[in-house]
C-alpha cells in the first residue's frame, strides 16, 4: 500500500491519520507540491490532474480524501472508523463535508494560489484572516452542546470526522487562527493529538518536512 502525499498537505494529513488509526502498514511517496511536482509527467500518470493524496492498495488506486476514507472502511473494517447507526454515520459524513466542501473550499490550495497570483500577497492575508476564524466557528456549531459530541466529534473514540478536523485546525495553526470562540473543536483537537495515531501523522513528523515559503 502505497500514499501519495506532501508533508503541509491539509489532505494528506487526513489520510495518513486514518491509515495510521487503521493500524495498516504503507509506503509514504513524497510529491513536492512547493516546487510543482504534481505538475510533471511522471506524476501526471499517477494522477491526470496532479492531485494529492492519491492511495495505491495492489492495484487499485484511489482519488479523493473521502473517496479514500469510505473505501479504507470497507476494506479494512476494523477498527471502525464510523458509527453503525444510519443517522450517525450521516451526522458524521455532513461533518466531513463541511470540512471539505465549506471550510477548505474558501482557504484550500488553488483558493491561495490563485488569489496571491492574482491579487498579491496583503490580499491573500486578509482572504484567510476574514475566512479562516468564520469557517472555524461553523464547525464550533455542528459539535458544541451536540447529544452525539463526546472525547471526539462523534463519541468518545476517535473516528473519521476527527481525521478531517484535525488537519483543517493545523492549516489555521501557522496562519495565527485564534481558537478562543471555538473551545468544543479545540478541546477535540487536543484529545487526539495526544494519540499516537495523530502524532505519528504530523506534518512535522514526515520524512519530506522542509522549508515551505507559501502562505
Amino acid at each position: 500500500m502505497k500514499l501519495y502525499n506532501y508533508w503541509r498537505s491539509q489532505s494528506s494529513y487526513r489520510i495518513r491519520i486514518v491509515l495510521n488509526l487503521k493500524g495498516l502498514d504503507w509506503e509514504y511517496v513524497a510529491v513536492d507540491t512547493a516546487n510543482g511536482e504534481q505538475h510533471g509527467a511522471a506524476y501526471r500518470e499517477i494522477h491526470p490532474n496532479g492531485q494529492i493524496p492519491v492511495l495505491d492498495d495492489g492495484d487499485n488506486r484511489i482519488f479523493q480524501t473521502m473517496a479514500i476514507t469510505e473505501y479504507l472502511e470497507e476494506a479494512y473494517p476494523d477498527p471502525p472508523l464510523y458509527p453503525t447507526a444510519p443517522v450517525e454515520r450521516a451526522r458524521v459524513r455532513g461533518f466531513i463535508l463541511t470540512c471539505t466542501c465549506e471550510a477548505q473550499q474558501r482557504t484550500g490550495r488553488r483558493i491561495r494560489d490563485y488569489v496571491e497570483e492574482r491579487f498579491g500577497l496583503e490580499i491573500l492575508k486578509e482572504w484567510y484572516e476574514y475566512w479562516t476564524p468564520r469557517s472555524l466557528e461553523m464547525l464550533e456549531k455542528l459539535v458544541a452542546d451536540h447529544p452525539m459530541t463526546g472525547d471526539f466529534v462523534h463519541g468518545d473514540t476517535p473516528g473519521a470526522a476527527d481525521c478531517f478536523l484535525v488537519p483543517y485546525f493545523y492549516q489555521g495553526s501557522y496562519r495565527d487562527a485564534d481558537y478562543a470562540t471555538t473551545p468544543t473543536l479545540k478541546r477535540i483537537v487536543d484529545n487526539c493529538l495526544a494519540l499516537p495515531a495523530f502524532e505519528k501523522a504530523h506534518p512535522n513528523n514526515q520524512p519530506d518536512v522542509g522549508p515551505d515559503s507559501r502562505f
